[in-house]
């Protein structure tokens, strides 16, 4: 079938031209348009072939963002001007159908609508002689390759941001807590109740006990005199000898402690050195963390009460009060005389005096509106 053709008053008005995008591609050559309208293009740089009243065959390309719309026309070269390095070519046999593609495309770029491909690809379903594609080769590379890029940078920067701001409010909450709520003593270390062991006599060491568990009854150690007596030395108690054992020829005077024993009766317990004027955070109800030398952690039961000590010196605020406290039976007793690390939480304490402030505010608030309805209702 013969397509149709422009009208005759239609192919001789002369059309506004438009400085729109557009790529003209002739033979194996692309140029870009220098303007261009309804009824032809003018074109920047033309080759040396192109010569005034020939006759060519060229294909419109119409660039969108990723997209792009092509169509083929027939046209007569009008002019080549080598010295502007321009040349006009005049669309010829132009059908209803391509008119309408140019005009299509010249209102969608005059209206900023070709951001959206849906009403170019609707148009093209109804012109059959004109195809769609993307955009070829490098430039759909390149615009995919911008687009990913800058949403990795996007998205790098949010969560560069985000670990940042993060980071800080987590170190700015850490230290608000450690401020408020922690408090750890001047020192601390494990004691318990040791049995000293005494020489009844001056002299040298002459017999030693083996080991470090001892029965009731066995020796634990061996004295000779001056004048060659010998003292010995015997266990009250199932013991076990802690901290340094005599060695053989040390010479001991009389009274001198010579070992301590440790009975299992007697229970290790923990000595904190507090300052009198930090004695206050230790409030009943006050966690209690303790850090051992190997890095075990142990979590003694809250404090059942405000703790003292057997060193209170009220005249003074720089006193140091020993604060004793039960550790659990599982510390052996080779762990006692080191030094441990106590840390003693007080948020669970705070946050009961705000419950217990809130619960009164609000028992005070309900008094006070009962009054008030008692008051008007009289």
């Amino acid at each position: 079938m013969k397509p149709l053709k422009a009208s005759e008053v239609e192919t001789q008005r002369q059309h506004p031209r438009f400085k729109l995008p557009l790529k003209v591609l002739l033979g194996k050559r692309q140029y870009l348009a220098a303007d261009w309208s309804v009824g032809g293009v003018a074109i920047n740089h033309p080759g040396a072939d192109l010569q005034p009243g020939q006759t060519v065959e060229l294909e419109l390309q119409f660039p969108l963002s990723n997209y792009s719309i092509s169509n083929r026309f027939l046209g007569v070269v009008k002019y080549v001007r080598p010295d502007l390095k321009r040349a006009g070519i005049e669309f010829t046999d132009v059908t209803m159908e391509q008119t309408s593609l140019l005009r299509f495309m010249i209102d969608k770029y005059l209206a900023g609508d070709l951001h959206q491909a849906e009403d170019v690809v609707a148009f093209m379903h109804r012109d059959p002689k004109a195809k769609a594609r993307k955009a070829s080769g490098g430039e759909m590379k390149a615009s995919n390759l911008r687009s990913s890029v800058s949403f990795l940078q996007r998205l790098l920067g949010g969560l560069l941001v985000f670990c940042l701001l993060s980071g800080a409010l987590s170190y700015l909450g850490y230290s608000m807590y450690q401020r408020l709520f922690i408090f750890q003593p001047k020192s601390s270390f494990i004691s318990a109740d040791l049995i000293p062991v005494v020489a009844p006599e001056g002299g040298l060491v002459s017999a030693v006990m083996e080991g470090t568990q001892i029965q009731n009854g066995d020796l634990i150690a061996a004295l000779t005199g001056d004048d060659g007596s010998v003292y010995e030395i015997h266990s009250q108690c199932d013991c076990e000898l802690v901290g340094l054992k005599p060695q053989l020829g040390d010479f001991y005077r009389d009274g001198q402690q010579l070992a301590s024993l440790y009975s299992p009766v007697l229970e290790p317990y923990l000595v904190v050195r507090v300052k009198f004027n930090d004695l206050f955070q230790l409030e009943q109800g006050t966690s209690v963390r303790v850090t051992m030398l190997d890095g075990t952690q142990i979590e003694l039961p809250p404090l059942a009460g405000n703790v003292g000590g057997d060193r209170l010196d009220p005249t003074s605020l720089q006193s140091v009060l020993d604060v004793h406290l039960p550790l659990p039976a599982e510390v052996a007793s080779r762990q006692i005389g080191e030094p441990v690390m106590v840390t003693f939480d007080t948020f669970s304490i705070t946050a009961f005096k705000v419950q217990n402030w809130a619960a009164q505010a609000r028992q005070e608030a309900v008094s006070a509106w009962d009054a008030l309805l008692t008051l008007v209702q009289k």
